[in-house]
């Protein structure tokens, strides 16, 4: 698939790194990295598991993408560790020639250089927004089939889990399966903010 927008995380390699990172400190996937990121040994357990990632560019990507997910998770970052991720940015080698790219690394140098322990999500655009931005769909759209492809999944999910459920729970199942599918009727009909509606809102907040 490759990379899908300039950001730190949008592309393959970056999700890919964030599993080697996460099986490398044996932490479960998507879970809070430890308070504390031994670097030395992080690096030798990537180069253990996976030394594609501690050569040339690709090291650079790797303290990228671990500085992401420090912040994301409010771990402290000692100063030498957050220099090597200031270095990775300058030295990144998209960033040497594509404009988009350097803003990218530049927000990120601040955001490590303002960091003070709290965390900070830095937003990454998924593959679908950008499919949608592509094919010239709102982000309401995108958005709401977001949304209609969950309620699917919820109600196979469901159908699959009631199998195993006590017959004196059907009652309750059944209420759940009908709120499902009601609210996946009345997403079909729901339609945009217009621009006029809009201001109207903000003229009731102030």
């Amino acid at each position: 698939m490759g990379w899908w927008s300039k950001d730190i995380m949008g592309g393959d390699s970056p999700l890919d790194l964030e599993c080697v990172i996460y099986e490398a400190l044996d932490v479960p996937f998507d879970t809070p990295l430890p308070n504390e990121v031994d670097l030395e040994l992080l690096l030798k357990k990537v180069k253990e598991n996976d030394p594609y990632w501690i050569q040339g560019e690709e090291s650079y990507l790797l303290y990228q993408v671990l500085g992401v997910l420090m912040m994301k998770y409010g771990c402290p970052i000692p100063e030498h560790l957050k220099n090597e991720m200031i270095v990775a940015a300058k030295n990144d080698e998209w960033a040497k020639e594509d404009q988009e790219r350097k803003e990218v690394m530049n927000n990120f140098i601040n955001i490590l250089e303002q960091y003070d322990g709290k965390p900070i999500k830095i937003t990454s655009k998924g593959l679908f927004e950008v499919m949608a931005e592509k094919l010239g769909v709102s982000g309401f759209e995108s958005n709401k089939q977001l949304v209609a492809t969950k309620l699917e999944e919820l109600l196979s999910a469901m159908d699959v889990f009631t199998k195993d459920v006590s017959p004196k729970h059907w009652r309750r199942t059944g209420h759940w399966f009908t709120e499902l599918k009601k609210m996946k009727s009345d997403l079909d009909e729901w339609t945009e903010i217009t621009d006029e509606e809009r201001e109207n809102v903000k003229k009731y907040e102030n």
